[in-house]
């Protein structure tokens, strides 16, 4: 075993049968693209993660793929020095503690701007003492990759100005990379697809909004997550619509596939929001995620994300979020069934461009196979 890398994931992964993390999306990606090119590799949690996050669901059901390997947190570190040659870490919550051997490489991924986001939800004596966390893993780094064009200038920015790392170069831009699954539309209205969980950092829509869209004659808005708190302090776990909406459509939370699958059968995805810190960064999941599904996104103009929707017409963007603005977008789009079926298409060269895994993985596969590293 000792030939081969290591993803760590902070969380359950798509082929569980569980509702999957984005950071489980972002290491089946990097497992996709590393296997695709030849390169031997698993996914690997700690145990506390996975059972956190049954717990959260309150479903102790899953299953293990075969390509992910969960350990106990006291083995962690002794197994992933024992058994790999490198070690893969997107962002730094997966690998707390973790203390690399001399024979293994530490590839440090700046996945998202977590720490931003824990600025929303931790006191600053919390934020501090994960940052530290953050710099002690990212101070053993052989080689610093990025989600994006965005994260690559930031993780650069802050291996150099926090840590007192040098690095050779840019922080390479791997994005988030997911298989493509065709669209599966069945006759009928248009079918809006909502997904992902509310966060402290994704302001703006809220489900009396999705109500007033739903109200729109001709089409039907299915939410899966959406309505559910993820890190709110102080708040309710889920909120709940107003009232009975015949087209307001909530899905229970559900594995992956199951979200992918339901996103694969709507006509076109939202995913818009108030700007702020975090989401100025984001390379957002969720869009990526429908894009990848053959789905295109209404996004933000101001993202990485939005402005790769733009050059590839892979969707619509809005220069800043607005009701009034998507509800007269949604009606231009119901009633023009060509314009969504050209964005569908562009989907696929969106996808071919910017989510093939074999393509994103491309350097980062260089360094592993030439023994580059990119940490001065």
């Amino acid at each position: 075993m000792r030939g081969r890398v290591a993803v760590l994931a902070n969380g359950l992964i798509p082929g569980s049968a569980a509702p999957s993390s984005a950071h489980g999306l972002r290491a089946t990606g990097l497992y996709t693209g590393l296997t695709g090119a030849g390169i031997a590799c698993d996914i690997v949690s700690a145990s506390s993660a996975i059972t956190a996050q049954l717990d959260r669901w309150g479903t102790g059901r899953m299953r293990i793929p075969a390509h992910w390997r969960i350990l106990q947190d006291q083995s962690l570190s002794y197994r992933l020095n024992a058994d790999y040659r490198a070690v893969i870490v997107p962002n730094w919550p997966a690998a707390k503690g973790f203390r690399k051997g001399d024979k293994v490489k530490l590839i440090y991924d700046f996945f998202s701007a977590t720490l931003i986001e824990h600025a929303l939800i931790a006191d600053e004596a919390e934020v501090e003492r994960r940052k530290s966390e953050k710099i002690a893993l990212l101070s053993q780094a052989d080689i610093v990759t990025a989600n994006g064009r965005v994260q690559s200038k930031y993780g650069k920015a802050f291996c150099e100005e926090e840590v007192g790392l040098k690095l050779t170069g840019d922080v390479p831009a791997i994005r988030l990379a997911l298989p493509w699954h065709d669209p599966q539309l069945a006759p009928g209205p248009m079918r809006i697809f909502v997904g992902g969980f509310l966060q402290a950092w994704t302001t703006g829509i809220t489900l009396q909004g999705l109500e007033a869209l739903a109200d729109t004659a001709d089409l039907e808005i299915h939410t899966m997550g959406f309505g559910q708190h993820a890190h709110f302090r102080g708040m309710s776990r889920s909120a709940r619509a107003s009232r009975s909406h015949e087209r307001l459509i909530a899905h229970e939370v559900a594995s992956f596939q199951s979200y992918r699958d339901l996103n694969t059968a709507c006509h076109l995805a939202l995913d818009v929001f108030e700007p702020n810190e975090e989401r100025r960064m984001s390379y957002s999941t969720r869009a990526i995620s429908s894009i990848a599904c053959g789905c295109p996104v209404i996004t933000m103009a101001f993202t990485e994300v939005g402005r790769l929707i733009e050059r590839t017409g892979a969707g619509w963007t809005l220069s800043e979020f607005s009701m009034e603005e998507l509800s007269a977008l949604i009606s231009r789009l119901r009633d023009n069934p060509d314009e969504v079926a050209a964005a569908r298409a562009a989907t696929r060269t969106f996808w071919e461009a910017h989510i093939d895994p074999r393509k994103q993985i491309g350097p980062l596969v260089r360094m592993l196979r030439s023994g580059e590293t990119n940490v001065g």
